[in-house]
């Protein structure tokens, strides 16, 4: 009876409840992160939920875009303002999660919410974390937070999801107070044994998982049916391109050094002059930039340009990129087809482009789309 009915209603009229007597603060807190850090106010990321179900989860944000004279984003720490360090310390930055909360895609207290990217390396018996709303806090926050190790935070998971009642929750909820007023179980740098997801580093610099386990990625997500239809493809003339440089760049980044230069160190100034390339050539007739879009951020593009070729027109793909947690979606094949179409209209009789011979799974992509391969490249007649 509780867990499957008084603790949503219970959630839902003490979220409800807190955001009416938190509003004051809510609303100071929003206008001071404005002063000090800037637009936006919320850290919006994809989180894993109850049933594995995807969604976006709210926090106040804590650090600034303060970037060095060569435009990369400093470390972590550099960013991170007095403000914010206040705001995590006394966990105010989650007060936004009360949204969530109201929303149904979180509870006052269960497993904590995970990024997306984590899902394929779970054992069996830890995918029980997902049975339930994923909490504000947890068992394993009250028990040691960051100074366990993910299986022990796991272990703790596991065994709330198979002993909820009012009265453990009520506990933890206690305990919680307790451990933010006294700053309890907040491990120093030196303590801190959950930086990394279990024995997988997902990212190494700019380098991606290793083939295999991308391929695990991709195979858990088609057969859990995690799928993202949110999404939109438009065309992006010149005049609208700036709002999206940071991102752009950071784009062309992964895609120029995590799949064809994963040994390069990341020169700085050659993505500035990509992007300007980018946005020189978008004024001219022969060059298309096609996004795709998950709400007002661009997670996958392609970059086209026509040129003749012997008897007839033909567009080349200069640049395709999918952000790594988006992709298996349907977005690559989303955006070639606008491709495609766009190579019609402006009367191209083929689409070609070329690929690094170490990424195979591009060729496979671009096989199983229409394309044949000839000596140096893919082509696709249309």
């Amino acid at each position: 009876m509780y867990r499957f009915f008084l603790k949503r209603v219970l959630d839902f009229l003490f979220a409800l409840s807190c955001l009416a007597l938190l509003s004051p603060l809510i609303v100071t807190l929003s206008i001071l992160i404005f002063i000090f850090h800037g637009h936006p106010i919320l850290f919006v990321q994809r989180r894993v939920g109850c049933g594995e179900v995807i969604f976006n989860m709210y926090k106040f944000r804590s650090m600034t875009n303060e970037r060095d004279n060569e435009g990369n984003l400093l470390s972590t720490n550099l960013r991170v303002t007095k403000l914010g360090n206040f705001l995590r310390k006394t966990s105010l930055d989650e007060l936004p999660e009360l949204f969530n909360i109201l929303k149904g895609e979180m509870s006052f207290v269960g497993p904590r919410p995970l990024l997306v990217s984590y899902l394929p390396y779970y054992e069996e018996n830890e995918r029980k974390r997902h049975l339930v709303r994923p909490g504000l806090t947890g068992l394993a926050q009250v028990k040691g937070r960051n100074k366990m190790t993910w299986r022990e935070r796991f272990r703790y998971d596991i065994q709330y999801v198979e002993n909820i009642s009012f009265l453990l929750d009520l506990k933890i909820i206690l305990s919680t107070v307790i451990n933010v007023l006294t700053k309890k179980n907040v491990a120093d740098a030196g303590e801190v044994k959950t930086d990394k997801f279990g024995d997988y580093l997902l990212y190494n610099g700019y380098r991606y998982r290793s083939f295999d386990k991308e391929r695990e990625y991709e195979r858990y997500l088609r057969e859990h049916g995690l799928n993202m239809s949110d999404y939109e493809i438009r065309e992006i003339s010149y005049s609208l391109l700036i709002p999206y440089e940071d991102e752009l760049k950071k784009m062309f980044t992964l895609n120029t050094y995590a799949f064809h230069y994963p040994d390069k160190e990341v020169d700085v100034g050659f993505i500035d002059e990509n992007f300007k390339k980018l946005y020189s050539y978008l004024e001219e007739n022969n060059t298309y930039f096609i996004a795709a879009f998950d709400e007002d951020k661009i997670v996958g593009y392609v970059w086209l340009y026509q040129r003749p070729f012997m008897t007839h027109k033909r567009m080349i793909i200069n640049s395709f990129f999918v952000v790594e947690e988006y992709r298996s979606h349907g977005i690559g094949k989303a955006l070639l087809e606008a491709a495609c179409q766009k190579s019609i209209e402006v009367n191209c009789m083929e689409i070609a482009t070329h690929y690094a011979t170490v990424n195979q799974r591009a060729g496979k992509f671009y096989l199983n789309n229409g394309f044949f391969e000839t000596r140096v490249e893919v082509v696709k007649k249309l």
